[in-house]
């Protein structure tokens, strides 16, 4: 998982209306500062996929902007967490069947996630599960998810005008 991944999901969980669980960790390698400081001859081939978030980001000011969106990695482990209902969400597809903000959703409901489609999308898939599952088992590609989810909310992306603004 990468930082275009991480906030295609960050993008995902907000205009959804969920939180986002964070990865444990990151592949070291992509830290900007791996090769000029020489990690790979400090850390070992297994360390070297264990990055924290912090490594990569100040989690100070990431947390005090998104901790209502997200949550710790850890949580995953707890038997709460372990308990809750899951479903695979295959968002992308389900997604598609939605009208696009351009096609007419209404100057009170465009970009609010407030349209009888969206919100009819939510309650039939997304109500039934507490935890929903987008990634790599079910073919979903974040990246993809985000992108149509902004074509049907005519919600800008992170790399413009915030969702959160």
């Amino acid at each position: 998982l990468h930082f275009l991944a991480l906030l295609a999901a960050l993008e995902v969980a907000a205009a959804l209306g969920r939180r986002l669980v964070l990865p444990d960790a990151f592949d070291c390698r992509l830290l900007p500062s791996y090769w000029p400081y020489r990690m790979d001859e400090t850390f070992s081939a297994e360390e070297q996929r264990q990055c924290t978030f912090d490594y990569f980001a100040d989690s100070e000011d990431f947390l005090k902007s998104f901790g209502h969106i997200v949550v710790e990695s850890g949580f995953v482990r707890s038997t709460y967490f372990q308990n809750l209902v899951s479903a695979p969400a295959r968002l992308a597809h389900q997604l598609e069947q939605l009208p696009d903000a351009a096609a007419g959703l209404g100057p009170s409901s465009h970009g609010t996630g407030n349209s009888p489609a969206f919100l009819e999308f939510r309650r039939t898939h997304l109500g039934a599960a507490d935890v929903v599952e987008v990634g790599w088992e079910d073919n979903d590609d974040i990246v993809r998810v985000r992108d149509v989810l902004q074509r049907k909310l005519g919600k800008p992306s992170l790399n413009g005008d915030s969702v959160w603004k």
